[in-house]
Formats: C-alpha cells, structure tokens, sequence
C-alpha cells in the first residue's frame, strides 16, 4: 500500500537538502488512541493543549449527562478527527513558519520516499545501481482541513 508523501524545504533551499522534512498523508492510529500526545509529539502545542482539555472534559460532561457512554464516544470523534486531519495540520504548521512544499509523490514508507525524494537520476550503493522508479508523482497541492470549504471540483 502506498502513501502520499509532501516533501517541505525551507524558502532559500534550491536543491533538495537534508533538512527536507517528510509529511505522510495517512491515516494515524497513534492519534486515534492517544491525541494529545500524537499533537504534542509533532509540536502542534496549542492543538495538543485543546486536545488535552477537551479529553479531561468529556468523561466529565459524560458523568453529567444522561447518556453514560457518551463521554467516550466525543473522546473516539476527537481521536478520529486528529488521525484524519493531522497530516494537514502539520503541512500547515511548516508553511506558517516559511518551509515550502517542495515535492509531492506516493511512496510504501519513509525510506522508500527519500530515496524518490533525493535519487533523482542517481545510483545508490545497496540497491544493485538501479535507481527505484516513483509509483507516481503528483503535483503539489494545498493543504486542506475540515474547516476549509468544499470545493466544487470545478474550475473557472
């Protein structure tokens, strides 16, 4: 299985370097059990400190509604909704702080991506002196979220 992986290069970087950091569009497990940490973890403080007080409020706000169950059932949505959107909030946390996407590309896991990333036409010792072809490339697109209006799909 393939993932979509966004490559981000600072402003002044002309050609790839090694400070190029890899952001995978995937779904996170690690975000659906854990939020707060999987947040925290990526540097995205002020989302993880939301994250954290809405885990503490919802057992609460279970214990006072009448619904028992509820409680963990907001806890499940936030988790969901970090797994999903995580990647996008990430991507946008780069883009705020002056790092460019750079490349845009599917690839099986991270090795894979920085070999596509910066293997360009090069021969790597290890891999017989074949250089691995890309499954695709695809252009650059713009970070969404779920708070950014659906588009139409068409253009003007």
């Amino acid at each position: 299985m393939t993932t979509r992986w966004r490559v981000f290069e600072r402003e002044a970087a002309r050609e790839p370097s090694e400070t190029a950091r890899f952001v995978p569009e995937r779904f996170s497990w690690a975000a659906l059990v854990l939020p707060p940490l999987w947040l925290a973890r990526h540097r995205l403080c002020w989302w993880a400190a939301g994250a954290l007080v809405l885990e503490i409020a919802f057992p609460a706000l279970g214990a006072l509604s009448a619904a028992p169950g509820i409680g963990g059932l907001l806890s499940l949505l936030l988790g969901l909704l970090v797994a999903l959107e995580g990647p996008g909030l990430r991507a946008r946390r780069l883009e705020r702080r002056g790092w460019r996407e750079r490349a845009a590309f599917e690839a099986r896991d991270l090795p894979e991506a920085e070999i596509l990333y910066y293997g360009r036409g090069r021969r790597f010792e290890g891999t017989g002196g074949e250089t691995p072809t890309p499954v695709a490339v695809l252009p650059p697109r713009p970070a969404r979220t779920l708070f950014d209006p659906p588009s139409s799909g068409l253009r003007a």
